[in-house]
């Protein structure tokens, strides 16, 4: 039964003509936009009758899986309609289809593929364009999470089909050629003579799932050029009107006001909070693979929220959200995260132990715990919050001793080990640049001068031999980012004039800021470490890091350009640098997105293409997530200074 026909006033030929079985709403949308009023779409119930229907010649046919009723693969056809199929092949007639249930070599051979087995799976890695693709995308990074599929093996690719297989599924780790190439590949779109295939639901498009958006918009366009003729601008076109990127607001829209606000509103809107009032904790993040919660609560992001909470509840009057950030430090406390005793008494764990495999402290991550209770202090007066940030102080200065210089992290279950040991410990900033200026605070509050003789006593260690430091993981950004920290929070607290090595620092950065005043990252370092979406670019993109290198660098320059003792540093140029990065993080703060994100702000984001970036090592920390503290507290806490509260860093 034909459920429809569009139709134009001069009625409709063969050569007007599109079929289509199965597919989604969407998907048909978008064919109608890219092929114009001048060509009729007919829908059928079956391939069967698809084939069955005068005229059995037409522009194309699109066979697809029920979508709409849950179906995820094309029934296998009879005898009869695949003989009619072979028939119009031979003419020149073009077909799509799309995950195909083929049982036998006739089937194969016909639609170019064969399946390995019955067994169905759903495909959970990443799509790397090649061949005629390559030539057509910016980059070979395609994501399809969660897109079912079925195993198959190229077929034919030395017959007189000539057929060639245009895009893969592969396992792969790390982005462009970075990396290794993944253990197997499968052919995903192929093509015998005029007839196409795809061995997955391409046509199913979910758009935060299947990204970057501008790749898969070119990969339509190219598949809609193959099959129907239609140019590639026009299926862009139509392509952007039926499917929206996740969006953000722009170079102009969004305020420091509006950005703090949303901020603190996405924490609750987010799925991430336990309970309203802060009193069951906060998880850690939106991971980046689903796109859902990640079920650990981190000691470092929930205090830092916790303080973004306090601040921003104080500074508008509402004191439900003061007592809400209140309630997620105490929580931690009151669930023992400060360590009692033993060689990390006084430190904070890395996480609420909702299992026992997290028994670690991280300088780093402890040192924002400490950042947040200094705050707290300042803000509130009470001594308690003092007493806590003594007691992990003079914990940090124990690890610290006898080189002056730490391992970076230590297993608090089994004391510090070997952590202590000389190839162990680190001159690499990135486990400094916090724990600086939460000692050097202390220091301001206390008096002790054990705080501030200990960040000398490292900070010049790592300065005799900056850049020639111990090499760390990441790319060069994290480093500068945290060194620029260390060296800011130095001259600012102790009038110390370090305006050579800032300055040094503000002329690696204003080198790679781009145009929209985002800043590059730079190549990653990790060559046997894979740590999931840490090295999100070669730099052959431009991609900027909100998580590890823009926002530490945004804290910074809150320092520097604010400076009551800036000597010698060039205060120009750190407000050249500070605005442009400012008005970029207010721009790409994530807008009408849905609740799991709007408000804030994810891993990584394409400057070039000015969106959301996505890789095919896109895992848990990956471009997507967007991390409660790092990203969606230290930002809103620098917008928050620009508006008149105090510094969170001195």
């Amino acid at each position: 039964m034909i459920k429809y026909i569009i139709n134009n006033d001069k009625g409709i030929e063969m050569k007007d003509i599109i079929k289509i079985v199965g597919g989604t709403k969407e998907f048909e949308r978008l064919l109608k936009l890219a092929a114009g009023n001048e060509t009729g779409i007919i829908r059928y119930d079956s391939p069967d009758e698809a084939v069955n229907s005068e005229p059995a010649e037409c522009l194309a046919y699109f066979i697809l899986p029920d979508y709409e009723n849950g179906k995820r693969a094309v029934p296998e056809m009879s005898f009869d309609t695949i003989k009619k199929f072979m028939e119009l092949r031979e003419k020149g007639q073009r077909l799509f289809i799309e995950n195909y249930m083929a049982c036998n070599y006739l089937h194969s051979n016909v639609f170019g593929h064969q399946v390995d087995g019955m067994e169905r799976s759903f495909f959970n890695e990443y799509l790397v364009a090649s061949n005629e693709l390559a030539d057509t995308l910016d980059s070979h990074i395609f994501q399809a999470r969660n897109s079912y599929y079925y195993p198959g093996r190229e077929m034919g690719s030395n017959t007189e089909h000539g057929k060639k297989v245009f895009l893969f599924a592969s396992d792969c780790i790390g982005t462009h050629s970075v990396y290794k190439k993944g253990s197997f590949e499968f052919p995903i779109f192929g093509r015998v003579c005029n007839f196409f295939y795809s061995a997955m639901n391409l046509t199913q498009y979910n758009p935060l799932m299947m990204l970057p958006f501008f790749q898969w918009k070119e990969l339509f366009a190219f598949i809609f050029k193959e099959v129907i003729g239609v140019e590639k601008e026009k299926t862009g076109e139509a392509f952007e009107k039926v499917f929206k990127p996740i969006s953000s607001y722009g170079q102009s829209g969004n305020s420091l006001e509006n950005a703090v606000e949303n901020a603190v509103k996405w924490h609750f809107d987010s799925g991430l909070m336990l309970s309203d009032d802060g009193s069951k904790g906060i998880f850690e993040m939106i991971t980046s693979y689903n796109l859902k919660p990640r079920a650990n609560i981190r000691t470092d992001s929930e205090m830092l929220t916790g303080f973004l909470f306090c601040l921003a509840g104080k500074r508008k009057g509402d004191e439900k959200l003061v007592k809400t950030g209140k309630n997620l430090i105490e929580f931690l406390f009151d669930n023992g995260i400060q360590i009692e005793e033993g060689d990390g008494a006084g430190l904070l764990k890395w996480f609420y132990d909702l299992d026992a495999g997290f028994c670690f402290v991280w300088s780093s991550d402890t040192s924002r715990g400490g950042l947040a209770l200094i705050n707290m202090y300042k803000l509130f007066k009470d001594k308690t919050y003092l007493e806590r940030a003594v007691k992990l102080g003079d914990g940090i200065l124990r690890w610290l001793e006898p080189a002056g210089l730490l391992g970076g992290s230590f297993n608090y279950k089994r004391g510090y080990g070997e952590s202590k040991s000389s190839e162990n410990i680190s001159d690499n900033p990135v486990y400094y640049g916090e724990m600086t200026s939460f000692l050097l605070q202390l220091y301001k509050h206390t008096g002790d001068i054990r705080y501030k003789n200990a960040v000398l006593n490292y900070a010049n260690k790592i300065m005799e031999k900056f850049p020639d430091i111990k090499p760390f993981g990441f790319s060069d950004n994290f480093t500068y980012s945290r060194y620029l920290l260390m060296l800011s929070c130095i001259q600012e607290n102790l009038s110390i004039d370090l305006s050579a090595r800032i300055n040094d620092c503000l002329g690696f950065f204003e080198d790679i800021q781009y145009k929209t005043g985002g800043l590059r990252e730079t190549p990653i370092r990790l060559v046997d470490h894979a740590e999931a979406g840490v090295g999100i670019g070669d730099s052959s993109d431009d991609i900027a890091d909100i998580l590890y290198c823009n926002n530490f660098v945004l804290c910074a320059l809150s320092v520097i350009c604010n400076m009551k003792n800036p000597f010698s540093v060039d205060i120009g140029q750190s407000n050249r640098i500070f605005g442009k990065l400012k008005n970029f993080i207010l721009s790409i703060q994530i807008k009408d997105s849905g609740k799991a994100f709007d408000g804030g702000w994810m891993r990584a984001f394409d400057m070039r293409n000015n969106e959301y970036y996505g890789l095919n090592k896109d895992k848990d920390w990956g471009p997507y997530c967007i991390m409660a503290g790092w990203m969606t507290g230290f930002i809103p806490l620098v917008f928050l200074n620009e508006l008149g509260e105090e510094s969170f860093f001195i």
